[in-house]
């Protein structure tokens, strides 16, 4: 079982400290009793809602312990239908740079949190599309494995320090685990290069 020390902290996007009680989440207060019970502020000043104190795991490795277990939770769609699905917003991305007149150029892409490889195997019907993924959880990385798509087990501090540069950058469902994401953002924009476009895609629930 995977232990969480609970810090208090500000907004995470604004940085104030000027919230409303919203209410519980997570344990007893989800639908299904998944995830750990937290209670749950909006900022006044921005509109974030967000858990005060913030549980933050002593080992991110067991967040992700099994791939199967966890996308079976988290992912509606299965593996070939997401497949189809990320094609769609890669072409999407493509129609943006043809829009800049970039005909015949070949692009370098990033995902931040690849998990277990879908959006990377769609990458692969793109020759003019030089994709990488990182991702922190083995469990994720061996399943990618599994299915032939190779993933970077780094951090993303540990990837800017390479120094390298893309034209996209994708986080699909990655920005709401982040403790703090508006920090994240900042970092990303160092390895985007000019009129380089990042992709955000975030569940919404209620």
């Amino acid at each position: 079982m995977n232990k969480f020390k609970f810090v208090e902290i500000n907004c995470p996007i604004c940085g104030k400290n000027n919230t409303i009680f919203i209410g519980h989440n997570g344990g007893n207060y989800h639908p299904n009793k998944k995830g750990l019970e937290s209670k749950i502020y909006k900022c006044r000043e921005c509109s974030l809602f967000y858990p005060n104190p913030l549980p933050i795991p002593e080992n991110i490795q067991n967040i992700y312990k099994n791939a199967n277990d966890y996308f079976s939770y988290y992912a509606s769609q299965n593996w070939e239908i997401r497949i189809k699905e990320h094609k769609k917003t890669l072409q999407k991305l493509l129609n943006i740079k043809k829009n800049k007149l970039e005909k015949n150029k070949n692009y370098k892409l990033l995902e931040i949190g690849s998990g277990r490889g879908d959006f990377l195997k769609s990458c692969k019907d793109y020759s003019n599309i030089d994709a990488v993924g990182i991702e922190i959880s083995d469990d994720f990385i061996k399943y990618a494995k599994n299915k032939k798509i190779n993933i970077e087990k780094k951090d993303l501090d540990q990837f800017i320090s390479e120094n390298k540069k893309f034209d996209f950058i994708v986080m699909i469902a990655v920005i709401e685990h982040l403790i703090n994401p508006d920090e994240c953002i900042k970092k990303v924009t160092e390895i985007l290069n000019k009129d380089g476009i990042i992709y955000i895609d975030c569940p919404q629930e209620p």
